[in-house]
């Protein structure tokens, strides 16, 4: 979930799209903490191919392996979300956005099973789409196991005791078997003229039954039973249905003009219902619900999974403000910069925050912005 800087600490999950990046803390190199250098090495290597800001390998909460290519982000930081995912063993695969602690940067996390008890987690940038993260993170997922990680949580299988057929009562021989006689009876048979290696006698092939025989005097011939599927193939036909992969995500989004007298009022509220919809319908993106105030713009937007949302409110608030201007020009005097909205905005999952969370959000804005609050 994204959140401007001035909800961060009062909505939990929010996300903020920050005017200046604060500076991460320096990271250590990756590091092998419980895993063969083979798997390290491609661990490593591939969080660096793959374009992850940081990636950590661990079991039941305890992180085994580290790797951050560009530094961004320390083991302290991603501690915190790794102990967070220690379900997805057997949960399955989770897409959410993570603040690390001590930062105002937001990231994609995507947290998947490896093998066994073993997990990962990747870290993307906010631009990423989150179809585009899971591929990433799977592929990442594939080198690992590419490089022969061990399965510690299977058990090996008990060996059966397999008990050998009993001789049929009821079978009678159509002719003598040799060495039967003497294999029945205990008595030695007769020496071999060259030395063999002794073959027990375990059932006649010349023996046939004075009555036809059932199935169950022959278990050894019936299939064996299904095998339980694995936590995989759990994952994909339980946890990620084709259906809900594809379902279109609900996000939350609020505008303000950037000076407080541009007021949201008269002509300009129908002109912008029409050109949020036709932006919308362009981007294959829908307006769930268009709220418009005279000091803020609300509205419930459905985006597809592949479509990162923040990346989404710069292409909408971008198109607006070129359509407001190129109506309404005498308001470029106090734009020269062509952006009629302010930096930061409310974006977060799900309906609209209650309304005195978004005027929690306009007063913050016009503080940081250096603007009086009105008496």
């Amino acid at each position: 979930m994204l959140q401007s800087g001035a909800q961060r600490e009062q909505t939990a999950g929010r996300m903020t799209s920050p005017t200046a990046p604060t500076t991460p803390f320096p990271s250590p190199p990756a590091a092998s903490l419980g895993v063969d250098d083979s798997v390290a090495q491609a661990f490593r290597s591939a969080a660096h191919a793959f374009h992850v800001q940081a990636a950590a390998l661990f079991r039941s909460g305890r992180m085994v392996a580290f790797a951050s290519p560009e530094g961004t982000l320390t083991m302290d930081q991603v501690a915190p979300a790794v102990a967070t995912s220690t379900d997805v063993a057997t949960r399955g695969p989770v897409t959410r956005f993570f603040t690390p602690p001590g930062s105002e940067v937001d990231f994609v996390l995507y947290a998947t099973p490896v093998r066994g008890d073993l997990a990962l987690a990747a870290f993307f940038t906010m631009d990423t789409p989150l179809g585009n993260a899971r591929r990433s993170g799977q592929a990442l997922v594939q080198a690992i196991v590419r490089a022969g990680v061990p399965d510690f949580a299977a058990a090996a299988p008990a060996a059966a005791t397999v008990e050998p057929p009993l001789l049929p009562r009821d079978w009678v021989p159509e002719q003598p078997s040799e060495g039967l006689e003497h294999a029945l009876l205990g008595q030695a048979a007769p020496a071999a003229t060259t030395a063999s290696p002794a073959i027990a006698v375990v059932l006649p092939r010349d023996w046939i039954p004075s009555t036809p025989a059932g199935a169950e005097r022959f278990p050894f011939l019936q299939p064996p039973p299904p095998s339980p599927p694995s936590a995989r193939e759990r994952e994909v036909i339980v946890q990620v249905p084709h259906a809900a992969a594809h379902a279109p995500l609900l996000f939350s989004l609020a505008l303000v003009p950037r000076f407080p007298e541009h007021q949201l009022t008269g002509a300009l509220v129908e002109a912008m219902r029409n050109w949020i919809h036709r932006l919308c319908l362009a981007w294959d993106w829908r307006a769930e619900h268009v709220d418009i105030r005279p000091d803020r713009l609300a509205m419930m937007l459905t985006f597809d999974p592949e479509v990162a949302p923040a990346q989404a409110v710069h292409q909408l608030r971008d198109g607006l403000a070129a359509r407001i201007l190129q109506t309404f020009p005498h308001l470029a005097a106090d734009l020269p910069s062509g952006r009629f909205w302010a930096s930061p905005f409310l974006l977060c999952s799900g309906p609209l925050p209650p309304e005195e969370e978004i005027a929690e959000f306009i007063q913050e804005t016009r503080r940081t912005q250096g603007f009086k609050p009105r008496a």
